[in-house]
């Protein structure tokens, strides 16, 4: 995983935290399939929303090889209902992102999502 500028390997049994607002990532540099568990505190319901939807999509075909919502006003919602913030050059798109989302949730793309993807999530 990544923790600001900081490159870490996690083996079985390691673990790390990432204060609020650091910027990190995960990800598998190899080829061989990884799980890992992730604790959010304070919970997040848009967060769990935003992964039962991406993974939903997936299954569904509904996104690229890499897992991007291939609708840019479904992706708008995942960035929102996640609290995902894009960084360097690409936080330019932040505001056109939220815009999209608002527009998303004015055509009932948001409702619809949490309807098919994340039903119990929804009922909240």
């Amino acid at each position: 995983m990544q923790i600001g500028k900081q490159q870490r390997v996690l083996r079985p049994g390691e673990s790390a935290l990432v204060e609020h607002h650091v910027i990190h990532r995960f990800y598998n540099s190899s080829d061989q399939p990884i799980r890992f568990y992730v604790e959010i505190r304070p919970a997040c319901a848009g967060f769990e929303q935003a992964l039962r939807i991406g993974y939903g999509l997936a299954a569904d075909g509904q996104t690229n090889a890499a897992g991007i919502p291939k609708d840019l006003l479904t992706l708008a919602v995942l960035i929102e209902l996640s609290d995902t913030r894009l960084i360097g050059p690409l936080a330019l798109l932040n505001p056109i992102f939220g815009l999209l989302a608002r527009i998303a949730r004015r055509r009932g793309i948001e409702v619809a999502l949490l309807a098919r993807y994340a039903p119990l999530a929804s009922e909240r």
